[in-house]
């Protein structure tokens, strides 16, 4: 399913992943593209792209793969408490990809690209770890 978001407007992909939207005025929108890939009735994949529609209500979006993701879920703690963990900073090593620490020291961090990473942490008056 591909949205343009503000609008009405949607369309289903064909079996080769085109798609055509009609009378999308012209301006900015953000693209929604989304796919069920195992007929589940959920969202399995997403993507989201900001595009420009001209006068004649054309945008070429190039070629978008979508590729699963998951999440990274962990605990971070200092030195072994229990409680008063909140606010450590937990992220994927060279990405913007972070997570927050909560009470328990509890952090998750979505949208994660298959593979294996380095996850570093920081927290206020402690060195990076």
């Amino acid at each position: 399913m591909v949205k343009v978001l503000g609008t009405n407007l949607s369309a289903v992909t064909d079996a080769n992943g085109n798609f055509t939207i009609a009378n999308v005025p012209p301006g900015t929108y953000q693209i929604l593209i989304e796919a069920d890939t195992n007929s589940d009735g959920t969202v399995d994949l997403s993507y989201l792209q900001i595009a420009t529609f001209t006068a004649d209500g054309t945008v070429d979006l190039g070629i978008i793969i979508l590729e699963a993701t998951g999440s990274i879920d962990g605990v971070a703690t200092l030195k072994f408490q229990v409680t008063g963990n909140a606010g450590a900073l937990v992220f994927i090593a060279g990405t913007s990809f972070i997570g927050i620490t909560n009470d328990f020291g509890q952090f998750t961090i979505t949208g994660v690209a298959p593979g294996t990473h380095s996850l570093r942490a920081t927290y206020e008056g402690y060195q990076p770890a």
